[in-house]
């Protein structure tokens, strides 16, 4: 029996992480997802009931504390929770495939990383500046982050969205995201403000999708060369 490479069947595991504390009623469940050959829909949570009758399947954390946190952890190392996946695919919980995600794969074409270009802002320390004035209470440990990236010799060049999010499960990546975890945990929670860093810090090009999914006006006139991306949709 010989084993023929191209019969090799690669798993895209499409993964949320959201984790409510006492919101009450009001809680928005995660959009109902397409299927597709060899794509599976992963959700962890502490209230499985927001996905009940669609096609997520939920893998139950109990979490009380540091909810925000937790799935920053999902997200950011993703191989330590699905490391048998070929690729996975991040997606906050407002956003909703239009195609199959087997197309993105041509993204990943000569990289390990695609993700949505910044909409806005063109680094972090542009974003670190808006974070400070707009969300104070979310902006503990971004000048230390800063500061250390500086230190470094890391000069703050481009900017990106992680809502949309695709790694290879490569050793490579694996590391990428072991660091930009470990960033999390030493930093700050706002994993936009490490992400570019740590790109830098273990040598990872990044590719971009061809665009956001933003409904405002005003970011088109920010970056008026960034299209609206059709592929995932913002519910």
């Amino acid at each position: 029996f010989q084993y023929n490479i191209l019969n090799y069947i690669k798993m895209i595991t499409v993964v949320n992480a959201t984790f409510f504390g006492k919101e009450g009623p009001h809680l928005i469940k995660l959009p109902k997802q397409p299927q597709f050959d060899n794509v599976e829909y992963k959700f962890y949570t502490n209230k499985p009931e927001m996905v009940e009758g669609s096609n997520w399947d939920v893998v139950y954390i109990e979490q009380e504390d540091n909810l925000r946190k937790k799935a920053r952890e999902i997200k950011t190392n993703i191989h330590a929770f699905e490391p048998n996946s070929d690729y996975w695919l991040w997606m906050d919980n407002n956003c909703q495939l239009q195609v199959d995600p087997n197309e993105f794969l041509s993204y990943l074409s000569n990289c390990d990383i695609v993700v949505m270009p910044h909409p806005e802002r063109n680094n972090i320390i542009e974003e670190a500046k808006i974070l400070y004035e707009w969300k104070p209470n979310q902006s503990k440990g971004i000048q230390e982050a800063i500061n250390k990236y500086y230190e470094e010799g890391y000069v703050p060049s481009d900017l990106y969205e992680t809502k949309v999010l695709m790694r290879r499960n490569t050793e490579k990546i694996r590391e990428f995201n072991k660091i930009w975890w470990e960033q999390i945990q030493k930093f700050s929670i706002r994993d936009q403000i490490s992400f570019p860093y740590v790109s830098w810090k273990t040598k990872t090009f990044i590719n971009t999708f061809p665009g956001t999914n933003s409904r405002s006006e005003i970011r088109f006139q920010w970056k008026n060369y960034i299209p609206y991306w059709g592929e995932v949709k913002r519910v």
